[in-house]
C-alpha cells in the first residue's frame, strides 16, 4: 500500500508576492534612525547575511540607491544576526540606508524571506512591486516599477 502526502507545508493566507498588498510592520531594533512608513515614500527593503558575498558585494549598489531615490525611496537593510556581530559592519558599510537588526526573525517570517540576499520592494500604497534575488534587479526596473 503506498501513501501520497500532499500539501504537508502551510503557506499563509497572506503569502507576499507581487500585487499582494503588505506593508511590513518592521519591529526589530534599529541602528539607524527608523523610517517613517506612511511618509509617502515607497520601500526598499534588502536582507543580509554578514558571511554571504552576494550581499556584502551589495552595499555600493544599496548605498547609491538610498542616495538617489533619497526623496521617494525608503532603503531599509535588515540582518538576522546578533547586533554585536554585525552592528559595526553595518553601520560602517552602511551610510546612506536605514539599518535594522531582526535578531528572533520576526521580519523575516512575516515577509517570508526564503534566503539571503532578498529583496522588496514596496510601493507607497503598500503593493509588492518586485520581490526576489536583488542581483536581478536593475535600477532601470526600479525605475519603471517607481514609475519615474
Amino acid at each position: 500500500m503506498a501513501f501520497v502526502v500532499l500539501g504537508t507545508g502551510v503557506l499563509s493566507a497572506q503569502r507576499v508576492s507581487v500585487g499582494r498588498y503588505v506593508m511590513p510592520t518592521l519591529d526589530a531594533v534599529w541602528l539607524s534612525d527608523r523610517p517613517a512608513l506612511n511618509d509617502g515614500k515607497a520601500l526598499f527593503l534588502e536582507f543580509f547575511h554578514s558571511t554571504n558575498t552576494q550581499c556584502r558585494a551589495r552595499v555600493d549598489e544599496v548605498n547609491e540607491l538610498a542616495y538617489t531615490y533619497n526623496n521617494i525611496l525608503n532603503v531599509v537593510v535588515v540582518a538576522r544576526e546578533p547586533a554585536e556581530q554585525v552592528a559595526s559592519i553595518l553601520l560602517h558599510d552602511y551610510q546612506n540606508a536605514y539599518v535594522a537588526i531582526d535578531e528572533n526573525g520576526d521580519v523575516f517570517k512575516q515577509l517570508e524571506v526564503p534566503h539571503v540576499p532578498y529583496s522588496i520592494l514596496i510601493s507607497a500604497q503598500g503593493e509588492v512591486l518586485w520581490i526576489g534575488n536583488p542581483t536581478r534587479l536593475t535600477k532601470a526596473t526600479i525605475e519603471k516599477l517607481l514609475q519615474l
